[in-house]
């Protein structure tokens, strides 16, 4: 049986734990390449990594703040480089939705890692 992500990669972030987790197992499962960030349970991201080779894909962890936009950078520039000859090549970042007048000191964690920490390139 032939699984629909084979060739491809996924970068997932905040998948140490959660629905993060639950998701790249999920990937996993229909043959996708996995790359997860995490903010700082280094050991909890290795677990997964561990998790889904033993399901016979590549995995690989990379720590990364999504609330910045240099880290978030950096992060899309090194799963890149490492999935060179994978079959999936874009990466489509959302609209960015801070107001003109929302200072980003203002602005809430949760909405800074959503809308703030897409790639400037």
């Amino acid at each position: 049986m032939t699984k629909s992500l084979t060739g491809k990669v996924a970068l997932v972030t905040g998948a140490s734990r959660g629905i993060g987790a639950a998701s790249a197992r999920a990937l996993a499962d229909e043959g996708a390449n996995v790359a997860i960030s995490y903010v700082a349970s280094a050991d909890k991201a290795e677990a997964v990594v561990k998790e889904l080779k033993a399901k016979g894909v590549e995995a690989r962890a990379f720590k990364a703040d999504q609330a910045s936009s240099r880290e978030v950078d950096q992060l899309l520039k090194d799963v890149a480089k490492r999935s060179a000859g994978s079959t999936s090549s874009s990466i489509t970042p959302p609209s960015r939705l801070v107001a003109r007048s929302t200072t980003p000191t203002a602005i809430p964690r949760p909405w800074t890692v959503r809308t703030r920490s897409m790639p400037t390139a």
